[in-house]
């Protein structure tokens, strides 16, 4: 009972379902009493009586799972958990709330674009702390790599339900547009310390720490992912790999020159950026474009 009132989708819908056999059962209740008279055999009281204790049974049921759930001591958060792909959400909003510090290592980070960093930075400002940010992508200016890694995505059982065309070019903008929007939130607020390095080689899983826990999930949405929360084994090793890897790569150097708006930007703006950050081989103007199309995007999607 605790495992499934634990994540808010699992909670609700079993009470939904509660709900509604509990209406069933009242209903029928109301429905034989309205129709009994006094030629009515003994068969009516026995099935009153047992539709009148499965309510009872029931309710009683639900309420002592609730009282469980929300009034007793919590027992010690397990150490590892697998996570059902719709509860991801949930488990994200979670851990960026409260956490000191978020490092991400996997593709494009379109979620951490979209959710990650806003988050962290918004939380910055009302608790007026410091947020640390470790940020790995795969490297935009690498062809070959982002070929490769637009190869990979297109195989995988998700992308035949996805409307994105997985491109060398789609690659590229994607993960421009999530470095450029690092960016600004780090021009724009001195409580981010925000650092960015970009790979050379791909993974099939991603790795998204916080500080309580390290949520490891793979490129394909709609597979499982795994939680390994602080002083397990596995949390560290994650956190020393994403360590290690900040070593071997340079780091970008994502400060800028001049403010920018990021709900106001323009293909010039987008053009200037790129230019400051010296991720702008090879980039023309449908590219910036297509940055520009990509960061007004509030699709949210992880991935």
């Amino acid at each position: 009972m605790k495992t499934l009132l634990k994540h808010k989708a699992s909670r609700r819908s079993f009470l939904i379902l509660m709900l509604t056999i509990l209406f069933g059962l009242f209903l029928i209740r109301v429905i034989i009493h309205l129709q009994t008279n006094n030629e009515s055999g003994n068969w009516i009281p026995l099935i009153t009586s047992l539709i009148e204790n499965s309510i009872v049974s029931l309710l009683v049921t639900v309420l002592i799972g609730l009282f469980l759930f929300y009034i007793e001591l919590p027992d010690e958060e397990k150490k590892f958990e697998i996570i059902e792909p719709f509860k991801m959400k949930e488990i994200f909003e979670k851990e960026a709330i409260s956490t000191e510090l978020w490092f991400f290592s996997g593709g494009m980070g379109r979620y951490t674009r979209y959710a990650t960093i806003p988050k962290l930075s918004e939380s910055a400002k009302r608790t007026n702390e410091h947020k640390s940010l470790k940020l790995q992508f795969i490297d935009p200016k690498n062809n070959s790599l982002c070929e490769k890694y637009a190869e990979f995505r297109k195989s995988l059982k998700s992308a035949e339900k996805e409307t994105d065309v997985w491109t060398l070019d789609y690659v590229k903008w994607e993960t421009i547009a999530t470095i450029v929007v690092a960016s600004i939130y780090k021009s724009q607020n001195p409580l981010l310390d925000l650092q960015i390095c970009l790979k050379n080689n791909f993974s099939t899983m991603r790795i998204d720490m916080s500080s309580s826990a390290a949520i490891i999930t793979k490129e394909d949405k709609s597979e499982a992912a795994i939680i390994c929360r602080k002083g397990s084994f596995l949390y560290r090793t994650y956190k020393e790999e994403i360590l290690h890897a900040f070593k071997q790569y340079e780091l970008l150097k994502i400060s800028l020159n001049s403010k920018f708006d990021l709900h106001n930007l323009n293909e010039a703006d987008i053009k200037m950026i790129c230019e400051q950050l010296n991720i702008n081989q090879g980039l023309n103007s449908n590219d910036y474009q297509n940055i520009l199309r990509t960061i007004n995007d509030k699709k949210e999607h992880y991935g």
